[in-house]
């Protein structure tokens, strides 16, 4: 499999999966034009597009996708009152297929209706990739994941002195405490999984985060390759 960044932050999130014979899209917060661009204008091997939550950058432009003919996988709480024949509703526990990819959506800790995350496993090679983003933390363990995408999005004491600094006002940086992943919670995470063979970290914190650092930390307490996605990059998995 090979995954492609297109966007990773507040301002838009997108994702790329491409696997033996079909590419899946992770995330509609990017301008479909961009994915087109991503993508080689090649729609035909597009089996679908999965989308977490209904906050903007994930969810901004699923329009764009519906119209263009993209199925797209969620939660009813996600895709709200948008009507279209391409919307395929799922639930927490529940998996699936697209094109190649058998998929479990699971439920996250955030402040949406019904997000979810997502276990993805290519039913031609077996690999699984193991995709948590805007989750205060993942109350499931699962077994033989070989990949992880998963948030890092803010380091306490990196968001405490913005606090005191008056960067940022208190009540935000609750919020974000109560609904996005903190740099010690996903270090516990990737040390949940000493069998992964690469762990890609996603939606830093412009502001309550330090990518130099995060990388360089995790990779010394991982037993695999550690890397920090900014928007362009391609990983072979």
């Amino acid at each position: 499999m090979k995954l492609i960044v297109i966007g990773s932050s507040s301002k838009g999130n997108c994702y790329i999966l491409e696997g033996e014979h079909h590419k899946l899209i992770l995330e509609a917060g990017i301008k479909f034009d961009e994915v087109k661009k991503a993508l080689e204008f090649k729609l035909d091997y597009v089996a679908g597009c999965l989308v977490t939550h209904s906050h903007k950058d994930h969810l901004g432009h699923v329009g764009n996708f519906l119209i263009n003919g993209i199925q797209v996988y969620g939660s009813k709480g996600t895709m709200g009152e948008l009507n279209n024949h391409n919307i395929n509703y799922v639930k927490s526990k529940q998996t699936f297929y697209v094109g190649e990819f058998k998929i479990l959506a699971f439920d996250s800790i955030h402040d949406t209706e019904e997000p979810l995350n997502f276990l993805i496993e290519s039913s031609l090679t077996g690999e699984r990739l193991l995709f948590i983003t805007d989750s205060a933390y993942c109350k499931y363990k699962f077994k033989d994941i070989d990949y992880l995408l998963v948030e890092c999005n803010f380091k306490e004491s990196i968001i405490q002195k913005n606090v005191e600094d008056k960067k940022i006002p208190e009540f935000i940086a609750q919020r974000i405490r109560e609904t996005h992943m903190e740099f010690e919670t996903t270090k516990r995470l990737i040390l949940n999984y000493p069998g992964v063979k690469k762990v890609i970290l996603i939606h830093l914190s412009d502001k309550n985060s330090d990518p130099g650092l995060f990388e360089e930390e995790l990779t010394f307490h991982a037993n695999c390759p550690v890397h920090v996605a900014k928007v362009g990059d391609e990983y072979a998995l």
